[in-house]
Protein backbone atom coordinates (compact mmCIF):
# COMPACT_ATOMS: atom_id res chain seq x y z
CA UNK A 1 0.00 0.00 0.00
CA UNK A 2 2.83 2.35 0.64
CA UNK A 3 4.41 2.26 -2.49
CA UNK A 4 1.21 2.27 -4.34
CA UNK A 5 0.68 6.10 -2.41
CA UNK A 6 4.26 6.49 -3.22
CA UNK A 7 3.14 6.19 -7.16
CA UNK A 8 0.59 8.37 -6.60
CA UNK A 9 2.35 11.02 -4.75
CA UNK A 10 4.83 11.20 -7.34
CA UNK A 11 2.66 11.27 -10.27
CA UNK A 12 0.48 14.08 -8.79
CA UNK A 13 4.32 15.84 -8.08
CA UNK A 14 5.22 15.58 -11.21
CA UNK A 15 2.14 16.70 -12.83
CA UNK A 16 2.17 19.65 -10.34
CA UNK A 17 6.05 20.80 -11.81
CA UNK A 18 4.52 20.33 -15.29
CA UNK A 19 1.96 23.15 -14.21
CA UNK A 20 4.53 25.20 -12.66
CA UNK A 21 6.97 25.24 -15.70
CA UNK A 22 4.16 25.77 -18.16
CA UNK A 23 2.05 28.58 -16.48
CA UNK A 24 3.10 32.01 -17.26
CA UNK A 25 2.04 35.08 -15.28
CA UNK A 26 3.25 39.08 -16.27
CA UNK A 27 5.12 36.76 -18.75
CA UNK A 28 7.71 34.86 -16.07
CA UNK A 29 6.99 31.51 -15.96
CA UNK A 30 5.37 30.96 -12.50
CA UNK A 31 8.03 28.03 -10.96
CA UNK A 32 10.55 30.87 -10.98
CA UNK A 33 8.53 32.38 -7.95
CA UNK A 34 10.21 31.64 -4.49
CA UNK A 35 7.07 31.00 -2.65
CA UNK A 36 5.77 28.07 -5.29
CA UNK A 37 9.44 27.38 -5.08
CA UNK A 38 9.19 26.47 -1.18
CA UNK A 39 6.05 24.76 -1.55
CA UNK A 40 7.79 22.33 -4.35
CA UNK A 41 10.78 21.68 -2.35
CA UNK A 42 8.53 20.60 1.02
CA UNK A 43 6.59 18.21 -1.24
CA UNK A 44 9.89 17.02 -2.62
CA UNK A 45 11.37 16.36 0.75
CA UNK A 46 8.21 14.45 1.72
CA UNK A 47 8.15 12.46 -1.47
CA UNK A 48 11.64 11.25 -0.41
CA UNK A 49 11.03 10.24 2.81
CA UNK A 50 8.16 8.48 1.82
CA UNK A 51 10.48 6.63 -0.63
CA UNK A 52 13.16 6.04 1.76
CA UNK A 53 10.66 4.50 3.92
CA UNK A 54 9.44 1.89 0.80
CA UNK A 55 12.72 1.02 0.25
CA UNK A 56 12.98 0.41 3.90
CA UNK A 57 9.91 -1.33 3.57
CA UNK A 58 11.08 -3.97 0.95
CA UNK A 59 14.37 -4.39 2.46
CA UNK A 60 12.78 -5.60 5.73
CA UNK A 61 10.74 -8.14 3.45
CA UNK A 62 13.96 -9.54 2.06
CA UNK A 63 15.53 -9.86 5.38
CA UNK A 64 12.76 -11.44 6.94
CA UNK A 65 12.95 -8.80 10.27
CA UNK A 66 10.86 -9.40 12.82
CA UNK A 67 9.39 -5.18 13.15
CA UNK A 68 7.86 -5.83 9.79
CA UNK A 69 4.70 -5.23 10.64
CA UNK A 70 5.71 -1.98 12.15
CA UNK A 71 8.17 -0.56 9.55
CA UNK A 72 5.35 -1.32 6.94
CA UNK A 73 3.04 0.93 9.13
CA UNK A 74 4.85 3.51 9.71
CA UNK A 75 5.71 3.74 5.82
CA UNK A 76 2.01 3.24 4.77
CA UNK A 77 0.99 6.07 7.14
CA UNK A 78 4.02 8.49 6.33
CA UNK A 79 2.89 7.79 2.98
CA UNK A 80 -1.10 8.93 3.73
CA UNK A 81 0.24 12.46 5.26
CA UNK A 82 2.75 12.85 2.01
CA UNK A 83 -0.13 12.38 -0.40
CA UNK A 84 -2.50 14.47 1.53
CA UNK A 85 0.53 17.34 2.40
CA UNK A 86 1.07 17.29 -1.56
CA UNK A 87 -2.79 17.65 -2.47
CA UNK A 88 -3.01 20.64 -0.31
CA UNK A 89 -0.21 22.17 -1.26
CA UNK A 90 -0.70 21.20 -5.10
CA UNK A 91 -4.27 23.58 -4.58
CA UNK A 92 -2.31 26.28 -3.03
CA UNK A 93 0.09 26.11 -5.99
CA UNK A 94 -2.65 26.90 -8.71
CA UNK A 95 -4.70 29.03 -6.83
CA UNK A 96 -8.16 29.61 -7.92
CA UNK A 97 -7.67 27.93 -10.86
CA UNK A 98 -6.99 25.03 -9.35
CA UNK A 99 -10.77 25.26 -7.63
CA UNK A 100 -12.28 24.65 -11.66
CA UNK A 101 -12.57 21.96 -14.27
CA UNK A 102 -10.54 23.07 -16.52
CA UNK A 103 -7.31 22.40 -14.16
CA UNK A 104 -7.06 18.79 -13.11
CA UNK A 105 -6.01 18.68 -9.97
Amino acid sequence: MAAEILGSTQEYFERRLAYLKGRQRFEVAIESFQSLQYRAAIMFVAIELSKSLAIEVLMAIDENTNNLKEIASLAKAKSGKALKLLFNQGIQMHGGVGMTHEVEI
